[in-house]
């Protein structure tokens, strides 16, 4: 995937976009674990009010990490024959299902709620 060169040497080999790449996996599975942890509440018929809002909000975020593969495979990163071409609509996610900060406020009173101060 990350066979375009740049300064001579393949881009993975740079370490800023091995640092990028790093990222991106740290988020895409974050995000899995959340979405994880939430169904298996679910399927047990407990509240997952919190893990649900998490998993929402960070999911989101995760929808960055398209945007990212795109800007480090530059003009690839349009091209039909990467993987990536198809993601932006991803970009959806931002709005379906309350803004960041609507996820936010419901985090915020469920942990309240559970941590009663």
């Amino acid at each position: 995937m990350l066979n375009n060169a740049t300064f001579g040497k393949p881009i993975a080999q740079h370490q800023t976009i091995q640092i990028k790449l790093a990222d991106m996996a740290t988020m895409i599975e974050a995000s899995r674990l959340l979405i994880y942890s939430a169904s298996a509440k679910k399927d047990r018929r407990e509240r997952c009010d919190l893990e649900a809002g998490m998993a929402k909000l960070l999911h989101r975020d995760s929808a960055e990490v398209s945007l990212e593969a795109m800007r480090i495979l530059g003009g690839n990163g349009f091209s039909k024959d990467f993987s990536v071409d198809g993601i932006p609509g991803c970009s959806l996610l931002v709005i379906g299902g309350g803004t960041n900060e609507l996820q936010r406020i419901i985090i915020a009173r469920q942990l309240l709620q559970k941590y009663a101060i």
